[in-house]
């Protein structure tokens, strides 16, 4: 939580309590509060909770495929198919391999709000089901941008992400429209 968003609250809640002290309307500067305090340590424990910086927020994600592979990813509708199972196939008939970073990982995170409108979790809840179901295979999990390169390069129908400032020019890149 920034400081000014901590001096706003303060603020607010100052108010609330004046007027609470003052005995006009109790009932509802007390409710007030409640719910200042409640919203501000929201905000505190989803910032804390993510790990997100500001640096993390400023650089966007590439979405990278096996250089040899024809890629026809339209828009972030295909996109949040192909990352959800639910497009397993390409085109040509290329069975897609996904290659994704932990759950924890602060890019994988980012990628998932981001480009596809998921929590990390909601995701690998969708993945564990289709596996566990038999209907889909899960995605390779790799530790770093270096391995996600690495595996898109040697896996034909892959697809990854990697952060915009890193140089990679050993695999395609998918363009949205």
């Amino acid at each position: 939580m920034s400081a000014r968003t901590l001096r706003a609250n303060a603020h607010h809640i100052q108010l609330i309590e004046r007027e609470y002290f003052t005995g006009v309307s109790g009932l509802r500067a007390a409710h007030q509060i409640c719910l200042a305090l409640i919203t501000g340590m929201g905000v505190f424990i989803s910032t804390a909770a993510t790990g997100d910086t500001m640096s993390h927020n400023n650089s966007e994600q590439i979405i990278i495929h096996h250089r040899h592979q024809v890629v026809a990813v339209a828009n972030r509708q295909t996109l949040k198919a192909i990352y959800t199972l639910r497009q397993q196939y390409w085109d040509d008939g290329t069975p897609i391999r996904l290659i994704t970073l932990p759950a924890n990982h602060p890019l994988h995170k980012r990628f998932t709000r981001q480009q596809l409108g998921f929590y990390p979790y909601q995701l690998q809840r969708c993945w564990d089901r289709l596996a566990f179901s038999g209907t889909a295979i899960e995605p390779i999990e790799v530790d770093s941008e270096a391995a996600m390169i690495e595996a898109v390069k040697s896996h034909k129908g892959a697809i990854g992400y990697i952060n915009s400032n890193t140089s990679t020019e050993e695999v395609g890149h998918v363009h949205l429209h």
